[in-house]
């Protein structure tokens, strides 16, 4: 919740509320809308922190601002070029607007002249909330970039949809700085500097925290020609355990989930005892909503349990790390396929799937939609507690949508299963992994198979090592390969070692084979 001396404001409908959103065009003029040039409290912004179905770590979602303007806008004040550029500007005449013509300016006139913009996408908007005509304490609801500028049929009304900076990274191929960070396959990196230095080369401010996988260092486990900044922030706030936002100063924040609690107090009959005390309230910031400020509240009949594992693995089948381990678990949250952790060793997955499973455990809430008066100091990821005539119902906002003006109003959502289903999509799917290892374990009713694999790359090209040992029901069966693929500009050679050990009920027998394979390239 962000700290606003006129917070309370927002909660009275009879307080005067004015929006101003300054424009910078792409011309460099600037132009300044307020209630009158907004259509019907047209206005409405959507912030998110996870808006899947399953809560999801990790994710990075931009903030939309969408407002329906007239299309001429009245000039409060004498534009900086009025002398020079006045027959860019309109006036009203016999109902219709018609440009200024003379061969010099008019004298200028107050709530008289009109400009027409012929394009707002790429101006840049920073939009605030004044309450009672109380210009020195504006609260600024965000910085924004107009990406959409849509006519309606008549052309009386446009709609501009416009987001924040992380829109802009989220999207921006990022594969030339991640290959600069690791000039040689020996250069290390941590967390920390890996979020710095992406940070400076996107040019966003980000909040200045300690996150839990911070001190993980890695080298140059990955290649890619085409690396997203959502592929590495993502990567960077799911194995802490955050969300990625943009706050209203246009900061980038780590979002934490954090415990929230009711809060013990002994019975009054047992005070003064100097024994009892408290126990510590929410540790989580609550915002409450009684019955004066909802208007409506939907909610599951069930809460999002708190997850009892962690585990980090590469892939799909990987065994990985986890943590707790030589637990049952009945509700285990996966990482997989995130490129940060390719190449770690057992106890470092371990590791990290620790401080993540310390840091997540303690979350539940209450999948729900929650309609009420606007309030832009409340911020995605805080905790709500909405009482109802027949639930308390306590969540966490990932998703809300503001709209209007004079009459704000909010809808929180929050979305979950009461368990995970241990299915995670993978969103590395374009980067290729230049040195790792996994662990495949795979079981089912006629064979259980362990694949090991290790790859490496050298200077004259990529090796792989597998070995796989197959346990079938009248069968066991162990394989060790070596693959080399050496690669010049020519001659392309493929080298394969192998040897293997079949052991039947009736029979032993071994095998060694080697393969050697040329071929001009085309």
């Amino acid at each position: 919740m962000i700290n606003y001396e006129n917070i309370d404001k927002f909660r009275q409908d009879s307080v005067q509320k004015d929006i101003k959103i300054t424009i910078l065009l792409t011309n460099n003029n600037t132009l300044t809308l307020t209630n009158s040039d907004v259509f019907s409290e047209d206005l409405s912004i959507i912030e998110s922190i996870c808006s899947q179905n399953e809560l999801k770590y990790g994710d990075c979602e931009s903030s939309q601002i969408t407002v329906g303007v007239t299309e001429f806008i009245l000039q409060k004040s004498q534009p900086s070029d009025w002398t020079t550029n006045y027959q860019n500007y309109y006036h009203i005449s016999n109902g219709q607007y018609v440009k200024v013509t003379g061969t010099s300016a008019p004298t200028w006139a107050s709530n008289t002249y009109y400009t027409y913009v012929e394009n707002y996408v790429g101006a840049q908007m920073t939009v605030e909330l004044i309450l009672d005509n109380d210009t020195t304490r504006s609260f600024v609801l965000g910085y924004y970039t107009v990406t959409e500028d849509t006519h309606d049929a008549n052309r009386t009304k446009r709609t501009l949809k416009a987001y924040d900076a992380l829109y802009k990274a989220l999207n921006t191929d990022v594969s030339a700085w991640w290959d600069s960070l690791f000039p040689t396959l020996e250069t290390t990196r941590t967390i920390k500097q890996i979020r710095d230095s992406f940070f400076a080369y996107i040019g966003i401010t980000q909040e200045t925290t300690a996150l839990i996988n911070d001190t993980v260092t890695l080298t140059k486990t990955i290649q890619s020609n085409s690396m997203t900044g959502a592929q590495v922030l993502n990567a960077i706030c799911e194995i802490n355990g955050v969300f990625g936002h943009m706050s209203r100063l246009n900061v980038f924040k780590y979002i934490s989930l954090d415990v929230i609690t009711e809060g013990l107090y002994p019975d009054d009959d047992l005070y003064p005892d100097d024994n009892l005390y408290p126990e510590e309230t929410t540790l989580a910031d609550i915002f409450g909503v009684d019955n004066n400020q909802y208007i409506t509240c939907k909610y599951e009949d069930y809460e999002c349990l708190p997850v009892d594992c962690v585990q980090v693995c590469q892939e799909d089948g990987d065994i990985g790390g986890s943590y707790p381990t030589g637990t049952t678990v009945t509700n285990g949250y996966k990482i997989i396929g995130n490129f940060l952790v390719y190449g770690q060793t057992t106890a470092n997955l371990n590791t990290i799937a620790q401080r993540l499973y310390n840091k997540i455990k303690v979350v539940t809430y209450m999948p729900c939609e929650i309609y009420v008066r606007g309030n832009p100091c409340i911020e995605v990821g805080d905790a709500v507690r909405c009482l109802t005539p027949r639930q308390t119902v306590t969540t966490f906002i990932m998703q809300r949508t503001l709209t209007g003006i004079q009459a704000l109003k909010d809808r929180y959502t929050s979305q979950g299963n009461e368990r995970y289903n241990f299915v995670v999509d993978n969103i590395q799917q374009s980067i290729m992994q230049l040195r790792g290892k996994t662990n495949v374990l795979t079981r089912d009713v006629e064979e259980t198979k362990s694949t090991v694999t290790a790859q490496g790359i050298t200077i004259g090209g990529m090796q792989t090592s597998i070995s796989t040992v197959s346990q079938k029901a009248d069968e066991l069966e162990s394989t060790v390969s070596y693959q080399s693929t050496e690669i010049s500009d020519l001659i392309e050679t493929v080298s394969t070692n192998k040897s293997e050990i079949n052991q039947r009920a009736d029979t032993i027998s071994a095998s060694v084979t080697a393969e050697t394979q040329a071929r001009q390239n085309a």
